[in-house]
């Protein structure tokens, strides 16, 4: 064990206190319950487990259902709630998440509803403050404990609390001096609270370290000083300790001094700390170590280390912790380049200086009839090289290769265009519509785009420059990767043709690629993030499809439920069938935009088909229902661009990988072509279902 002795007497809690009483209990256009529910939603947006659990159990208890409380972060237009509250309830998360993106229509909704706006106040009250405790105790690292929020029902629901939570605000005029919180033991050890305060805003009960430790705490207000606290962990430090007791008063506790059996003696860790060096002992109670190591593992190390050792060991972590920040003094904050390179650009060929001379349009590339020898090209098609050979020609495809190869998992993709060209397997005769593509299309290759194989920074403007280029023609670019990373610089091309926000995104891929804190600021990790971040693409018209591994937490799925993203794991997958969930997928896409993009990280396919996948992943989609659901896609939308990343050659010697991956291009193109044929999404031409004989 090891006390702190900590004061907090700036007398700041009091009028916080004061507020979320006033705030959540006196009179309002919005009920208790209504109030309760929107800091449940709030806290959720935030993904504060501490601050939703708290608000969801109180407002279970005035009346809220719990499917209502999940339903609302799944899918506010579908959650089952009061049409009058819906716009408010839209009103909060956007202030949350991008608050300088609100605009007077989002007030007009909240109006237009039938409130007023002191309405519109209280709720915006509501939202601030809640985000404000999100972050306070997100800051200080106060995490639940298994059955806290259960035990702060029981609590609420104590008879002496009964009647006030039946529905109606407890009295205001109750002195705050007479309020008391008493500390009992379970059976199974634990410490549970009870007493009486009206707010129970927050809810929050000290820390896991504090929960199941034995305290003593006196409250007196103004000062709110905490007079001892014992903490058997190690990590919690002392302004932690005495400001978690601050947020048990903040939120609805007011503690006055019980008669408690003493503390237990300070155990063995305790003398161990104490040999260490001052700022050694703070690197260990601030919880900084715990960013090297697990916590248990701290623990065994400070309780079986000999003193003469165990400084020597907290001086190395520190010495590591030291390292990995950046340093002006040590660290390159930016990559030097030589800017006084002749070729620092790499530019398409000016037209003077093309050295032959012909009519413009597509070209073969082939010297025999039916291209199966000579130079290989994107499903035989011909070449082009220029925009004014695609608006010749009134292409309606442009297939090109962007050989980046900068892939955060294993790498090849540089050969992916190159061999998916060679095998020479798209674009042939669908077996559902009998239909070529080729016979409907107008397809052409646009050979490979340059790349910068040192840099993807430097990538990604030349890409997107290509790629808006193409669209301007009127040609759908259709790219073959490549890493993910150049998802980003195809929908931005296509988005400065057809606009920001015009078309809808449906992105097949095990990884969501929304990591928002890696060291570089473009990558196949931060894709769609830089896609949203910059408002390119809009969340409501982002579907995610496949999504599994190391990326996929709890954390990335709430960042991506916040910006209304859809997204389908392979949880949801496993759990419904493939076959409901990729149906959901299809129907979300058609509420959405008529423009779509689609992209597919081959990832998304399960190894034993795609073990050529750079970022590979067990247990994915089969090839067959990626292949059927983008076809259906390609065939019921206007496609504005079709990508296809990360498939690496070199890890699939028999090729299956790249057969799969043409598959996949050929069911877009076959989608396209019976959209352009007249032919609806499910059209099965009558001869492939029967021979017709007896």
């Amino acid at each position: 064990m090891h006390e702190w002795q900590a004061f907090v007497t700036n007398g700041t809690q009091i009028p916080l206190l004061e507020f979320h009483q006033a705030l959540l209990r006196v009179d309002s256009p919005f009920s208790v319950k209504e109030r309760e529910l929107m800091a449940a939603y709030v806290s959720g947006v935030n993904a504060c487990r501490y601050c939703y659990g708290a608000h969801a159990a109180v407002a279970k208890l005035y009346g809220v259902p719990e499917p209502l409380l999940t339903g609302l972060l799944d899918d506010l237009e579908t959650a089952d709630v009061d049409d009058k509250l819906r716009p408010v309830l839209a009103y909060l998360p956007k202030l949350t998440v991008t608050p300088t993106r609100m605009t007077q229509a989002d007030a007009d909704a909240v109006f237009a509803a039938g409130w007023t706006e002191q309405a519109l106040f209280d709720a915006v009250q509501v939202c601030c403050l809640c985000n404000f405790m999100n972050r306070f105790v997100g800051g200080l690292g106060l995490t639940p404990v298994p059955d806290q929020f259960d035990m702060e029902g029981e609590m609420i629901s104590h008879p002496s609390l009964g009647s006030r939570f039946a529905g109606h605000p407890a009295p205001r005029s109750r002195p705050a001096s007479s309020l008391v919180v008493s500390r009992r033991e379970t059976p199974d050890g634990r410490c549970s609270i009870g007493g009486g305060r009206i707010a129970w805003a927050c809810v929050p009960w000290i820390t896991n370290a504090v929960q199941r430790s034995p305290w003593r705490v006196a409250l007196s207000l103004p000062s709110i000083k905490v007079q001892h606290v014992r903490v058997s962990y190690p990590r919690m430090k002392s302004v932690a300790v005495s400001v978690s007791l601050a947020v048990l008063a903040l939120t609805g506790c007011a503690a006055v001094e019980r008669p408690m059996s003493d503390p237990p003696a300070p155990g063995p860790t305790d003398d161990r700390l104490a040999a260490l060096e001052p700022e050694q002992r703070e690197f260990i109670v601030s919880g900084a170590a715990l960013k090297f190591m697990p916590a248990r593992q701290l623990d065994h190390e400070l309780a079986t280390r000999e003193p003469e050792s165990l400084k020597p060991f907290i001086a190395d972590l520190m010495q590591v912790a030291s390292q990995l920040g950046y340093d002006p003094e040590r660290d390159m904050g930016a990559i030097p380049l030589n800017l006084t390179a002749r070729r620092f650009n790499t530019l398409p060929t000016p037209q003077p200086l093309r050295p032959l001379k012909r009519s413009p349009g597509p070209f073969s590339a082939h010297r025999y009839l039916f291209p199966e020898s000579g130079i290989p090209t994107f499903a035989g098609a011909r070449v082009a090289i220029w925009p004014e050979d695609l608006t010749a020609g009134n292409v309606d495809v442009a297939i090109m290769g962007i050989p980046n190869n900068m892939s955060s998992g294993r790498r090849d993709a540089v050969h992916g265009p190159g061999v998916m060209r060679a095998l020479n397997t798209i674009a042939t005769p669908d077996v559902q519509t009998l239909l070529g593509p080729l016979d409907v299309l107008s397809v052409v290759d646009y050979g490979d785009l340059f790349i910068d194989i040192m840099s993807t920074a430097r990538t990604i403007g030349h890409v997107a420059d290509m790629v808006a280029e193409v669209a301007a023609t009127g040609a759908v670019p259709m790219m073959v990767g490549g890493d993910t990373s150049m998802l980003f610089p195809a929908v931005e091309g296509v988005a400065r043709h057809h606009g920001r926000g015009s078309f809808g995104l449906v992105h097949f891929s095990a990884h969501p690629d929304v990591r928002r804190t890696a060291v570089h600021s473009i990558s196949d990790t931060q894709a769609v993030f830089r896609l949203l971040d910059d408002d390119i693409v809009a969340g409501d018209a982002t579907i995610l499809v496949g999504l599994r591994g190391a990326d996929v937490t709890a954390e990335s799925l709430q960042w991506l439920r916040a910006r209304k993203v859809r997204y389908h794991t392979m949880a949801a997958i496993g759990h419904h069938g493939d076959e409901v969930v990729l149906r959901r997928v299809l129907e979300e896409a058609e509420r959405g935009p008529d423009k779509l993009f689609v992209s597919i990280d081959v990832s998304v396919i399960d190894p034993s088909e795609m073990v050529a996948a750079g970022r590979v992943v067990a247990n994915g989609l089969r090839v067959q229902a990626v292949r059927d659901t983008i076809r259906h896609l390609c065939a019921t939308r206007e496609i504005v661009g079709f990508e296809i990343t990360d498939m690496a050659p070199m890890l699939d010697h028999s090729r299956l990988s790249a057969l799969n991956a043409n598959a996949i291009i050929n069911a877009c193109l076959v989608g396209m072509a019976a959209r352009a044929a007249g032919l609806p999404a499910d059209h099965v031409h009558p001869l492939a279902l029967d021979h017709g004989q007896n």
